[in-house]
């Protein structure tokens, strides 16, 4: 039996808000969560930047510095739930 790994993806806003997110948390609460997994870090498209940042006054203002996705069935599900864990838990 072949044992199947659970791919998550993390799409970043940039490079810069990566580093503001405590990385060690959000690796914990991932291993938590799915067990050994394959993680990839990928930049979000500009579509995808507009969803995660509203313009205040010409100063974009970013909501969501990240999301958090799950392989399941062929297509990639957002972990809402397990975004806002991650932050809250690793607030100091």
């Amino acid at each position: 039996m072949e044992n199947i790994m659970n791919e998550i993806v993390v799409k970043y806003f940039s490079a810069r808000m990566l580093d503001t997110l405590d990385l060690n948390q959000l690796f914990q609460c991932l291993f938590d969560k799915f067990g050994d997994c394959q993680i990839r870090f990928v930049p979000m498209t500009q579509q995808e930047k507009s969803k995660a940042s509203t313009k205040v006054n010409e100063i974009e203002a970013v909501s969501e510095r990240y999301w958090v996705f799950h392989h399941v069935d062929n297509e990639f599900v957002r972990q809402r739930v397990l975004e806002e864990a991650i932050v809250r838990t690793g607030q100091k």
